[in-house]
């Protein structure tokens, strides 16, 4: 039994920490609500993977009726105007001690700086939080 549980430790800890974590970000109801409607800025981080992968996952739900739905867009940043790299919205609850999202982004610019934007989808207060890892 010991061996089954180290196996399934070990595969957990494998896909779990596979890539390094390039930041951590979250945000809080009642995020999204009212006129809590602001885009929020993950701290800038640098890709390092050759491939140009930044992985998302993460929670978010709402202590409200509503569905918790949040845009996330990888940014580059850049001299005057920050590029949008990509975009994927992720829409339901996904809770905080139970199964999370996961979304790939591509085409990151390695040594160059960049950072998750997440702005609100639906009008029900949120809450929620992630990590970034360079790559999948």
């Amino acid at each position: 039994m010991a061996v089954a549980f180290t196996g399934a430790f070990t595969l957990f800890a494998s896909v779990a920490l596979a890539s390094p974590t390039l930041c951590y970000y979250s945000f809080s109801n009642p995020w999204g609500s009212g006129s809590l409607t602001s885009p929020i800025d993950s701290p800038e981080f640098t890709v390092a993977n050759s491939s140009g992968y930044v992985t998302v996952y993460g929670w978010q739900s709402s202590p409200y009726a509503g569905t918790p739905k949040v845009i996330y867009d990888l940014m580059k940043v850049e001299t005057w105007f920050d590029t949008q790299i990509g975009r994927t919205t992720i829409s339901g609850t996904y809770p905080r001690y139970g199964q999370w999202y996961k979304h790939t982004f591509t085409g990151a610019t390695v040594n160059a700086n960049h950072y998750i934007k997440m702005t609100p989808a639906s009008s029900t207060g949120m809450d929620g939080a992630g990590n970034a890892y360079d790559g999948l």
